[in-house]
């Protein structure tokens, strides 16, 4: 995952990290190394005890449900005025005019319960493809950058060790979005707001809608590089 610093490990990334290395291995214990993944969506009570209820009342409140149609807002802002203005995504104002097609979920609670939210909503997208793409955005959690790039990471990690590599794939998006490579005192880099956002976010796409999109596109193996030398040309007090 693009990122600049090395990261804090949280319980979640530590398993992770461990399925990675057992992965490199010539003979991986195939086992555990399958079962690594599945174990952070397992059963509640199986592994890691029961669910953390503290915030659900908060969460049900009115005051929340106002609250989330502003972050809803704020997104679907974002996507219109950034993404499909500035053209970042070439492709994305079909799927934003579309009704119904761009959902946007208001997502809190533990790392645990994201992982289920996000092994939930897949399966639901492999059912209905009524909806083409889905901004997962996780307001109350992973304000630093390299705590975001560590539950990416994880959330790659179910994708994969749940059969959905090659039907679906995540982006991210992060206010503090930094490029492992970036320039000009990299945090400062134009080029970062790109992938920038309100809010911390992983972006559910489906593979085969990006191959036909990319198919209508010339040369979209450039769409990287132009975005980044247009947002430099912008710079960072217009973005």
């Amino acid at each position: 995952m693009p990122g600049f610093a090395l990261q804090p490990m949280i319980p979640g990334a530590i398993i992770y990290r461990c399925w990675s290395m057992l992965k490199s291995l010539a003979k991986p214990p195939v086992l555990l190394f399958e079962m690594l993944p599945k174990i952070i969506c397992s059963a509640p009570t199986e592994v890691w005890g029961p669910y953390e209820h503290e915030n659900e009342a908060t969460m049900t409140s009115p005051q929340a449900t106002l609250m989330d149609a502003g972050i809803e807002a704020s997104t679907r802002r974002w996507v219109k005025r950034v993404v499909v203005d500035l053209g970042f995504c070439p492709f994305a104002a079909k799927v934003l005019n579309q009704p119904g097609a761009l959902l946007i979920d208001i997502v809190r609670g533990s790392e645990r319960q994201r992982l289920h939210w996000l092994l939930e909503r897949l399966h639901e997208l492999r059912v209905d493809q009524t909806t083409e793409t889905v901004l997962m955005v996780m307001p109350a959690d992973l304000a630093a950058f390299e705590d975001f790039l560590d539950f990416a990471s994880l959330a790659q990690a179910v994708l994969e060790s749940h059969g959905f590599s090659g039907e679906f794939q995540i982006a991210t998006f992060h206010p503090d979005y930094c490029f492992a490579d970036s320039s000009n005192g990299a945090v400062g880099d134009a080029a970062n707001y790109t992938n920038r956002s309100p809010y911390p976010a992983l972006h559910i796409l489906r593979e085969q809608s990006i191959s036909d999109a990319l198919e209508n596109f010339a040369d979209p193996e450039k769409i990287p590089q132009r975005n980044i030398s247009y947002a430099r040309s912008i710079g960072t007090e217009k973005l």
